[in-house]
């Protein structure tokens, strides 16, 4: 049954008093804001009812599936490919009303997903002590932070192949907890899920388990979902009596990226432009020709050398993402002309390299092509640029930065291939980042060798904990690097902040 939610939520922030007149100037007060707002939320939804709801007044339990990145958009008939609600159109019965939700964009957001369960729960015969929520790659993320944002909601959740903050540990401990991960998943890796149910352990957990399926990929979540006892432990657990325990806080130094300037990703008038041309290269690697965005600074000259920034895209893109939504060439040009950016040539490839994957290729089947990139890069596309274009060839002149899965991609093969770049930038980094101690084998080398590492992310986005981890990671190897926060989610608005503070420090010492 397909159905639409359209509410309109009520958000508090904080207080604030009123500014005074003699208030003193030339100093930083604290201050707090509130004021009450009004959003509205809409999403779309298909609902399943168990046999024999119609009759009597029975309560029933309800489980919230999350779906993965795949299936994001606005047609349902893709929520049902996977999981619970691809069971259930193949004829499956369940005794419980199953919530399976699509969002609009990356990315599950708490908020909207609490006001469709106000919805439903309003709507329909509910048992409140038996509502569980379940989800896959980024629905697996979506489990763990909605459960997090209220403990006290849920019996029991099920992350598959999700990576989930440990700092929440301490919030979900008294719940329980089923993890399912692949051990060959080159996505959301295994030790995502070992570091999570760590945390549980260390912060009390007495029942929370993880199960790993040896020689799985990503799909871990058809196993699972297949098998019955997952949901008839999932139909044995009811909500604790125990009041949900207060958040606490992490500390951390956060270094934010306060807003660019208006119009910094907007074209101007009367300012050179640099010029944007698709190349297309022989990759000995996929053993076909393939396609990379090639930005060439205002002026350039063949009779000038020229550093290169190599600029990763994400899951969802192709190499066009960093310019038709990115606007990575507006925001340059306009850089230039403010005299803040060195001249550079900026290459943005096709991250995947295997003959049959795009980016319409379901997720779970993506990940080996991302890590054959770095052999495509490495042997192909580099000596491609350094033949086509005049490029200083030498390491310190080389920079690899991207987004998600390819700023997972860039802190993979950057800090493993100090001899070929000095500056590395990922932004937003995606699950499919290495353990930074497998990555900096020599702490001392690695801080000799870079110019730049910088790691930054939203400071809402679902998959902040990779990020978080990575710092925490480098501060205690003592490697140097720069953290950076910035306000937003996992979308092109904080992306295009991180390209506007990382470009002008490029390659200053290497000029």
């Amino acid at each position: 049954m397909r159905r639409h939610l359209l509410v309109w939520a009520v958000l508090v922030a904080f207080a604030v008093p009123a500014a005074g007149r003699d208030e003193k100037s030339d100093k930083l007060v604290p201050k707090k804001f509130e004021r009450e707002v009004k959003i509205k939320v809409e999403m779309d939804y298909l609902l399943y009812l168990p046999k024999g709801y119609e009759k009597g007044d029975k309560d029933w339990p309800l489980v919230l599936f999350l779906h993965g990145g795949g299936e994001t958009g606005t047609d349902l008939e893709k929520v049902k490919i996977h999981g619970p609600p691809k069971l259930v159109a193949a004829g499956k019965e369940f005794p419980f009303i199953l919530v399976s939700p699509q969002t609009r964009r990356f990315g599950w957001d708490p908020d909207t997903l609490h006001a469709l369960l106000d919805e439903i729960t309003t709507k329909h015969k509910v048992d409140k002590d038996r509502i569980y929520v379940t989800g896959m790659s980024m629905g697996g993320m979506g489990t763990w932070a909605l459960a997090a944002s209220r403990p006290d909601r849920f019996a029991a959740i099920v992350p598959i192949c999700g990576g989930g903050n440990p700092t929440d540990a301490k919030k979900i401990k008294n719940l329980p907890i089923r993890i399912f991960q692949g051990g060959k998943d080159p996505i959301v890796r295994l030790q995502t899920a070992e570091t999570m149910i760590k945390a549980l352990k260390d912060a009390g957990a007495v029942d929370a388990e993880l199960k790993v399926y040896p020689e799985a990929g990503h799909d871990s979540w058809t196993e699972t979902y297949e098998d019955q006892k997952v949901f008839e432990w999932l139909l044995k657990q009811k909500r604790a009596a125990k009041p949900a325990e207060k958040d606490e806080k992490v500390s951390a130094k956060d270094e934010r990226l306060a807003a660019p300037p208006k119009g910094f990703d907007t074209k101007r008038d009367g300012i050179e432009r640099g010029k944007i041309e698709t190349v297309e290269y022989d990759s000995t690697t996929v053993g076909l020709k393939r396609n990379a965005v090639v930005y060439t600074p205002p002026g350039y000259s063949k009779d000038k050398k020229y550093p290169v920034l190599y600029l990763l895209h994400g899951i969802g893109d192709i190499e066009t993402g960093w310019t038709k939504q990115g606007a990575a060439d507006v925001i340059l040009d306009n850089l230039f002309a403010d005299k803040k950016l060195m001249p550079m040539i900026v290459v943005m490839p096709n991250g995947r390299a295997a003959k049959d994957v795009t980016q319409r290729t379901p997720w779970d089947k993506q990940g080996p092509a991302f890590e054959a990139f770095e052999k495509d890069l490495l042997k192909d596309l580099i000596p491609f640029i350094e033949k086509n274009y005049s490029v200083k060839s030498d390491r310190e002149s080389r920079a690899l930065a991207g987004l998600s899965m390819g700023g997972g991609q860039s802190l993979n093969f950057g800090l493993g291939n100090l001899d070929t770049f000095a500056w590395v930038g990922g932004f937003a980094s995606a699950p499919n980042t290495k353990p930074i101690g497998d990555l900096v084998k020599s702490p001392s080398e690695a801080a000799k060798k870079l110019k730049l590492l910088w790691v930054s992310c939203g400071d809402a986005d679902f998959i902040l904990d990779v990020s978080k981890r990575v710092h925490a990671s480098l501060s205690e190897l003592k490697v140097p690097h720069e953290w950076h926060l910035s306000e937003g989610k996992h979308e092109w608005p904080v992306w295009k902040v991180d390209l506007y503070y990382f470009t002008p420090k490029l390659f200053r010492e290497a000029q």
